[in-house]
């Protein structure tokens, strides 16, 4: 079973998933997910990813063998050098892997290499490397039949939901041409669809989002882990419950601007390790932990957190100014707002902004030190989902063996 300080993220499952999703080129795939997965390490000390993601995604496999990236399609020069497998290595960065598998992990790296048409398989040197890195007790196994199975049920479910009249047709439709198949897998559905409709149809994109869905998530579902979903806006998030919550507390951090994509990507692995063993993450980690648990307060979390953004603020503006020339710092706020159904913590939201500074400078501070995309996608789902998900699995009802008993006198 996972430990309480595991997070699955699906932002490594597939590279041309998150190229999209976070609308950058593919040159800076590598800037982007080290800075990512950086800041996701920073406030869980384990990374889960699946182990298709360490075999297929060319990305994530440069950052921890920089000759993955030797046929130029990656601009590497905003990064140092290729050490994510120290984390692998050491349990930073965790595999779930087909339990079929167990005692064996290579053989399922291989097997995946060889079922995958039309992708980029990483080289010889890559596979012995992961071979001589993965331990047994840093593989989270999972039941490959039990997976595929609610995969199927999640597909079959979301094809039932209503849309417009014609988008019923057809997705009824297309239910009824897959009822023969036992277990639905993602490209057979996928490759419905696009039998009848583009991948620019509202059709097709209706579905993929479907599948994306029910694909993400099963894995850290069948594990137990906590993992991240996206949520748009607080709104958003307010809407998708059904029962009434509040704001009952906001609170604002200000601080210098000096966290940035590239500040991230530049984070070793050394100093990651650093920033674990510091004395504010111990703190942060503490009042997460009785924040959650309902013995901690909003504010005692929020002080914690902003001395901890700014331990890791310092270890940024060292590295950021030794690689960069040190810009004229901006002052940014970031706004916590906490929302309870009556007295239980249902989320924690964060929104980012800058202040008091003017247009054109802002327009040109976006272009070279690109703030708003990665730091606001990392904090504004980070708290959502440490909330809502430990809500979620405390409200479990137990089992019961009548619903009406007949009480004889």
């Amino acid at each position: 079973m996972a430990g309480k300080n595991s997070v699955f993220d699906s932002i490594t499952n597939s590279e041309d998933e998150m190229i999209k999703r976070a609308g950058i080129s593919k040159s800076q795939a590598c800037v982007y997910l080290r800075a990512y997965m950086i800041i996701r390490l920073l406030f869980f000390k384990e990374f889960v990813i699946s182990d298709s993601s360490i075999n297929l995604n060319r990305a994530l496999r440069t950052l921890i063998l920089s000759g993955e990236g030797n046929n130029g399609d990656y601009d590497l020069r905003k990064l140092p050098h290729a050490d994510f497998g120290e984390l692998i290595e050491e349990g930073g960065i965790k595999l779930a892997a087909r339990d079929i598998y167990k005692g064996s992990f290579s053989e399922s790296l291989r097997i995946a290499q060889n079922n995958k048409k039309h992708v980029d398989k990483p080289s010889e040197e890559y596979t012995r490397l992961i071979d001589g890195l993965c331990k047994e007790e840093n593989i989270y196994w999972w039941n490959a039949e039990k997976v595929s199975h609610e995969f199927t049920e999640k597909i079959r479910d979301a094809l039932k939901k209503e849309f417009s009249a014609p988008i019923n047709a057809y997705l009824k439709e297309l239910s009824h041409r897959l009822s023969d198949e036992e277990i639905l897998t993602y490209n057979m559905v996928k490759n419905e669809v696009l039998k009848t409709y583009k991948e620019t149809s509202e059709e097709y994109q209706i579905v993929r989002t479907m599948l994306r869905d029910a694909y993400d998530y099963n894995i850290p579902e069948a594990l137990e882990l906590s993992y991240f979903r996206f949520f748009n806006s607080p709104l958003q998030l307010i809407k998708k419950r059904e029962f009434e919550i509040n704001i009952k507390e906001e609170y604002e951090i200000p601080w210098k601007y000096s966290f940035n994509t590239y500040a991230f990507a530049l984070l070793p692995v050394y100093d990651l390790k650093f920033i674990w063993a510091s004395s504010e993450y111990g703190r942060y980690e503490k009042a997460v932990s009785e924040y959650v648990n309902g013995s901690g307060s909003f504010h005692s979390f929020l002080s914690s957190l902003e001395s901890y953004l700014g331990l890791i603020d310092r270890v940024l503006v060292s590295l950021y100014n030794n690689k960069y020339i040190e810009n004229e710092p901006k002052n940014m706020v970031a706004r916590f707002r906490e929302y309870k159904n009556t007295t239980d913590p249902v989320a924690v939201t964060v929104e980012m902004w800058q202040k008091v500074y003017d247009a054109a400078g802002t327009a040109a501070d976006i272009i070279m030190n690109p703030f708003t995309g990665i730091l606001k996608l990392a904090l504004t789902n980070l708290f959502p989902n440490l909330i809502v998900k430990k809500r979620e699995e405390a409200a479990v009802m137990p089992e019961i063996k009548h619903a009406v008993i007949k009480i004889d006198k």
